[in-house]
Parts: structure tokens; sequence; C-alpha cells
């Protein structure tokens, strides 16, 4: 497990996985009847705009918001309230599972 943690197989099993999933949305959009070309064409825009997606969050990470002096007065205050909610308050906060997971994994590393 410790190998999947640090990137080992984790590649390989997001391409195998994803690889499965246009299997599946192809076979689910064939079902329903739309023909083999339309169904190619939409698995075919559904991938450009995952690379798209996966190059804009590249991108948009590399400019690292945590240092940006206009985002420290929000982040005080969004730790602040956080700080002041009970457990079940901080059980209802809706958090983006990308963060979470980068923060857990340094928790773990320490």
């Amino acid at each position: 497990m410790r190998t999947f943690r640090q990137g080992t197989y984790s590649k390989q099993w997001a391409v195998f996985r994803f690889n499965k999933l246009c299997d599946l949305y192809l076979d689910r959009v064939k079902s329903i009847g739309v023909g083999e070309k339309l169904a190619a064409e939409s698995l075919r825009r559904l991938k450009a705009l995952k690379s798209a997606s996966r190059e804009l969050a590249q991108s948009t990470a590399l400019k690292s918001p945590a240092t940006s002096p206009s985002n420290l007065p929000i982040r005080k205050l969004a730790l602040a309230a956080l700080e002041a909610m009970s457990e079940d308050e901080l059980r209802q906060v809706w958090l983006p599972l990308g963060p979470v997971a980068d923060a857990v994994g340094k928790c773990h590393s320490q």
C-alpha cells in the first residue's frame, strides 16, 4: 500500500480506470441506439475535455494560491470559522477531495 501512496501505482490505476470507464461509456451509449460513429465522436470530445481540464488544473496549481497576498484574509477568515465550529458542523462542510487527500497524505507522512 505504501507504494500506491507514493504514486508508484497511482498513474497506472488512473489510466486503467479511465480506459474501463471509456469502454463502459461506449457500451451504454450504444445500448440506447446511438451509432458507432457518433458514440466514438462523443468519447473523443470527452477525452479532449478531460485533457483540457487536467492542463488547466496543472497550470493553476503552479500559481500557488496559498501564498497570494489577496487570499490571506479570506484564508484567515475561513480558518477562524472552522475553529469555531462544532464537530457536527465540521462534518457538514463541503471540501474538495483533492486538497483533503493532500492534507491526509501530509499528516500520514509526518
